[in-house]
């Protein structure tokens, strides 16, 4: 079964409903009407004056879509082009109508500004339940007809439904946050701790300076110096590393390679030159296990 419902105001152009040839146009229209819809008989009073406006509604119908729907575009055609300034919707359904399969309902033809537009309805589709109850229409009890299926609205957004989705989005939301603030911190306490060191190794630096400064040193402060030096640069280093990773706590830290110059400072240790005496058993040292070169 094939049927229309058409509804559209008639105007000459979008600035003027009326630029002085509208009645004579809405008579063509009359015309076309008679002679293309509903074979060769279509209705009569389909333009009629409504509040100082020409409005074109007219419903048709036929057991088989045949050229109905063709001729239909037709007068829609001449709508478009003799009064490019009409608006209006046209519903129209056909159960035989081979993309059923994907949509079960009425399609709708937009008119507007000169031109035509093919949309799916949105209010009255699917038909059964919204409109209809029972069987698919023209088959036997509890069947459809051969390779369609049931077209599936949108649900429909309530205020409810946003206050649900927005409580999903920021429960999760909120303890990633939290989780982000508590490694946040943590990060700044590593750069707090690594600017302490780099302070303390600055100022040993200092001190062999001064003792540079007041004459000759030995080997053993000369190893120290070395190795604050060493920690010196791997502190800023550090520091600066989890400073740029407390700006993104999300972003994984790069692996911490350790502190260097421990052999430098054992070394210093066993030098007798120093003003120190570092005294470690041989049979220690023999087993001392040093990580950094």
């Amino acid at each position: 079964m094939y049927g229309y419902h058409l509804w559209a105001v008639l105007r000459e152009s979008t600035e003027e409903s009326d630029r002085g040839s509208l009645e004579r146009k809405a008579e063509g229209l009359r015309r076309l009407v008679r002679e293309r819809l509903n074979g060769g008989q279509g209705p009569e009073g389909c333009v009629l004056g409504v509040n100082g406006r020409l409005v074109f509604q007219c419903s048709g119908g036929a057991n088989q879509r045949g050229d109905d729907h063709e001729s239909l575009r037709d007068v829609l055609r001449y709508v478009t082009t003799e009064l490019p300034g009409s608006y209006g919707l046209v519903y129209w359904y056909d159960d035989e109508d081979p993309g059923r399969g994907r949509f079960d309902g009425y399609r709708v033809i937009v008119i507007d500004r000169g031109r035509l537009h093919d949309r799916f309805d949105p209010f009255l589709s699917p038909t059964d339940p919204p409109v209809e109850d029972g069987p698919a229409r023209g088959h036997p009890a509890g069947t459809r007809s051969p390779g369609t299926r049931r077209f599936v609205r949108r649900p429909r957004m309530t205020v409810r439904r946003a206050m649900v989705a927005v409580a999903m989005v920021a429960v999760p939301l909120g303890f990633w946050s939290r989780a982000m603030l508590d490694r946040r911190h943590d990060r700044l306490a590593e750069a707090a701790y690594h600017a302490r060191r780099e302070g303390e190794e600055r100022r040993n630096l200092d001190a062999f300076a001064e003792a540079r400064r007041a004459g000759p040193v030995g080997a053993s402060v000369q190893k120290m110096e070395q190795a604050s030096r060493l920690r010196v640069r791997y502190h800023a280093g550090r520091k600066g590393v989890y400073q740029h990773a407390a700006a993104r706590p999300w972003a994984s830290v790069p692996p911490d390679p350790g502190e260097p110059g421990e052999r430098l400072l054992w070394e210093s240790m066993l030098i007798t030159d120093s003003p120190v005496e570092f005294r470690i058993p041989s049979g220690d040292l023999k087993n001392l296990s040093l990580s950094h070169p």
